[in-house]
């Protein structure tokens, strides 16, 4: 397992841009996980989507609150300052299949 931490900040930034911003990143996430799950369905036509939309689900709610604070902020003196903190884990999919089948006993 590798992990890195990455700190992004930025300070004036444009209502509007920043929420344009925020708002194509989480479309093109929620665009991902549609695709992904057609190409997974096509291979299992018995695949629930549940998982998928409750993904997507938490996306629009996260969307909704970033769309209304800037909006209720919004005015033609304010702007935006952002930190944004990501932790990025990168695990080796074969380790995490064993952990889990070693978790179900299954050999």
């Amino acid at each position: 397992m590798k992990t890195e931490k990455i700190i992004l900040e930025e300070a004036g930034s444009d209502i509007q841009n920043f929420k344009t911003f925020l708002c194509k990143l989480i479309n093109d996430r929620i665009n991902d996980y549609k695709i992904q799950f057609l190409g997974d369905w096509e291979g299992n036509n018995k695949l629930s989507p549940k998982i998928k939309d409750r993904q997507i689900e938490m996306l629009q709610i996260a969307k909704k609150q970033i769309i209304d604070f800037l909006e209720k902020s919004d005015s033609e003196t304010s702007e935006v300052n952002f930190k944004l903190n990501l932790e990025l884990v990168v695990n080796d999919k074969t380790l995490v299949k064993n952990r889990i089948k070693k978790l179900l006993f299954i050999k």
